[in-house]
């Protein structure tokens, strides 16, 4: 995509304009020189490199890149002429504007619009209506407005509505104008609900800022795809705003009145979660005037996310909203009447990877279990107790890893947990995880075991289940063992695989399956070995005499 200038902040994926802003902030661009009139030239310490990058500049575009690193052109800059051109847009433009502005010519920024009487303005406000009908939208947001909280709310949810997103498949340039419009309106109104506050008109004040903020999570959702540094930095500021007013908040009538506005907006609003903190519902919860309130609001908030309509905006944000606000026992409840059967895998997953990423998943142990019980997804299963595995070991509880160890690796079968468990081996490890495997696996699994027994030399027990393997495949990848210690066992499992295969099979496929063997025992068993196993064939078959033949 081209370089503009002034769409840097807006048209770059979310985590590369981060990049981009941060290189801008530690000072990355080292040297920045105007080799010619609009031509410049810049050093960039990128990745421990030093890079150098010249572009060229049109009227707020980027005209032409010539990149070190040989991988960027005009239609796709490589992420070197992004840093120069953010830096150049912050450092370069706005002193030459400065400088342009700086002449005798008054512009409408410099009028002080106080020493203009009401009557001029108003005349001066409808004249500008007329002039551009576009703008009559905007004074919505002037006009005086009194009542309730919910008044208040509903009028300024009306009046954001206008705005609200016309997703038609519009262009580039038509979504950037609508995301500037959602800035400057929400905070046009974030700005007059600060104002009430200092005046300490609260109940204007929240209605507006809670307005805002039911609106600026329902557009986020949809900037999910772009590039939503201000609107997520916006949400922030709305929120911690909305929660002091809140707490500002002491008269009981206020207290009761906002009790009765919440319980109805949960009860009637469709509203889904873009945040997983900074949303209605913890704003709500987190500052309730009465145990009562809060246990209205829980009630209310149970039966409203088990509705796929909670979910629709970002499901990973309200799962993980849940799984912050509830106790375990009422996340159990949501869990088992809706989460299980309704949420994808790929939400579970970034979950687990979201819980790892803050080292809180000895604080959620028992949220991760209910939701192991609860998927048949067995990447999801496997990441679970691949975490709770890892956090006990790291956080130095080596003998609580071991026993998730054993659990999980029984549980899914699982090689590398059970060598875990296995790894302070002592007289009874064996038996008990034996045990404990009979109890959930009523159905032989013995192919499992017998890489078990393999993989930790247990030589009695691997040939004790060898007999009970029928395919002989399997039993040449973990028999190579044996061969030392249990030879006689192992020639007899192998000469009844042989009868019970030759007792239906004939030909070219009963040589091969005698061949087979045959050549396994020559790898890793003796000549002798070799020559026994020969010979019992021969007595066994002795009317097939092409089984014994050496190749």
């Amino acid at each position: 995509m081209k370089i503009i200038l002034d769409e840097i902040e807006f048209i770059l994926p979310e985590a590369t304009f981060r990049t981009v802003k941060d290189s801008h902030t530690l000072g990355r661009v080292k040297k920045a020189n105007e080799i010619s009139k609009n031509l410049w030239n810049y050093q960039i310490k990128f990745e421990d490199k030093l890079i150098e990058c010249e572009i060229k500049y049109g009227k707020n575009t980027v005209s032409k890149i010539l990149c070190a690193c040989g991988r960027s052109n005009i239609k796709h800059p490589c992420l070197h002429a992004w840093i120069a051109s953010y830096w150049h847009f912050r450092e370069v433009i706005p002193q030459r504007t400065t400088a342009k502005q700086n002449s005798p010519t008054q512009k409408l920024s410099d009028i002080d619009f106080g020493e203009i009487n009401n009557q001029e303005l108003n005349r001066f406000v409808q004249l500008s209506l007329k002039l551009n009908q576009n703008l009559i939208p905007w004074t919505r947001f002037i006009l005086p407005i009194e009542g309730s909280i919910k008044e208040i709310f509903s009028y300024f949810q009306l009046a954001l509505a206008h705005f609200d997103v016309q997703d038609t498949g519009s262009e580039k340039k038509q979504r950037l104008k609508q995301y500037k419009e959602h800035l400057l309106a929400l905070e046009f109104v974030y700005e007059q609900s600060l104002l009430h506050f200092i005046q300490g008109d609260l109940e204007k004040a929240y209605g507006k800022i809670f307005s805002c903020h039911v609106k600026l999570n329902e557009w986020l959702s949809y900037y999910t795809r772009h590039n939503h540094s201000r609107l997520s930095k916006l949400q922030n500021d709305v929120y911690n705003a909305a929660e002091q007013i809140l707490k500002s908040i002491k008269a009981p009538e206020l207290q009761e009145s906002l009790f009765q506005f919440h319980t109805s907006f949960l009860h009637q609003q469709h509203t889904s979660i873009a945040h997983h903190k900074n949303n209605v519902f913890n704003l709500i919860l987190e500052n309730v005037y009465s145990k009562s309130h809060k246990t209205n609001y829980y009630e209310i908030l149970i039966s409203q996310c088990q509705k796929p309509e909670f979910y629709s905006t970002n499901e990973f944000e309200a799962v993980y909203c849940l799984i912050n606000l509830f106790d375990f026992k009422d996340f159990e409840s949501i869990f088992k009447n809706f989460l299980a059967t309704n949420i994808s895998s790929q939400t579970w997953l970034i979950l687990i990877h979201k819980i790892r990423e803050n080292d809180s998943t000895l604080i959620f142990k028992s949220h991760l279990e209910l939701i192991f019980s609860g998927t048949s997804s067995s990447e999801v299963r496997k990441s679970i107790a691949t975490l709770i595995i890892e956090s006990f070991i790291q956080s130095g509880q080596i003998d609580k890893a071991r026993i998730e160890a054993k659990k999980y690796s029984i549980l899914l079968l699982n090689l590398a947990f059970a060598k875990i468990y296995f790894s302070e081996k002592d007289d009874n490890s064996m038996d008990i995880y034996l045990k404990e495997f009979g109890k959930h696996h009523k159905k032989s699994h013995n192919e499992f075991l017998l890489e078990l027994f393999y993989s930790l030399h247990e030589n009695e027990k691997l040939i004790n289940i060898i007999p009970e393997i029928d395919n002989v495949e399997t039993i040449i990848l973990f028999d190579s063992i044996l061969f030392k210690s249990h030879w006689s066992e192992l020639l007899e499992a192998y000469l009844l695989r042989c009868q019970l295969h030759l007792a239906t099979h004939a030909g070219t496929q009963a040589v091969n399956y005698i061949d087979k063997i045959k050549s396994h025992i020559r790898t890793y068993g003796t000549k002798s070995q070799f020559e026994q196993f020969q010979l019992k064939v021969q007595q066994l078959f002795p009317e097939r005499a092409q089984l014994v033949i050496t190749k």
